[in-house]
């Protein structure tokens, strides 16, 4: 059984590799050592420049429609290489939920500068007393007209420094059972 990924897939991982040689820097790993942010704008902007910031996404939507096997290869080698893509990463899947079942106003609001590597979106569902379990959640949000009021406290939310927008973990109807596996 043959189990490398194919031609496609090895020349994209060399052109991945060759990228984050030229674009990993000793200056982008110590910004990311001294501050502890493992997100750089510099990186992030050289991925939007190249057409990558979304490479697995439709064309039709800024991405270039790589299949799932040359995106294993891409993303084997950021990961080998330690590059700074957690910022990236939740960016692109509150974007996809939201390309998913958003409204059109969501998906014209946050999908495009999302792919243009203007904006970073962060998770927040980390709260005292009950971590990331998310049916342990607490913090509230309740629709007051037009609006949502929340109140609770979330933290450790990783690169919130960097955000733009909080896909946040909130209970609507704290009546409802929580549901555990």
């Amino acid at each position: 059984m043959d189990f490398r990924l194919g031609k496609r897939s090895e020349d994209f991982r060399q052109e991945a590799r060759s990228f984050l040689d030229d674009v990993l820097t000793e200056e982008v790993r110590e910004e990311m050592e001294r501050t502890g942010v493992h997100h750089s704008w510099h990186f992030h902007r050289n991925l939007v420049e190249r057409g990558w910031l979304a490479p697995g996404w439709p064309e039709e939507l800024g991405g270039q429609g790589r299949d799932p096997l040359e995106m294993l290869a891409f993303m084997e080698e950021f990961s080998r290489a330690g590059a700074p893509t957690y910022a990236v990463g939740t960016t692109l899947m509150v974007a996809n939920i939201i390309r998913q079942i958003g409204t059109d106003e969501q998906k014209q609001l946050v999908i495009p500068p999302a792919l243009r590597g203007e904006i970073i979106i962060v998770l927040g569902f980390t709260e005292p007393g009950s971590g990331s379990d998310v049916a342990a959640a607490q913090t509230r949000a309740v629709r007051d007209g037009d609006e949502w009021v929340v109140n609770g406290q979330k933290m450790f939310t990783t690169n919130a420094q960097e955000a733009d927008y909080v896909f946040m973990l909130t209970r609507t109807n704290p009546e409802a059972a929580s549901t555990r596996a």
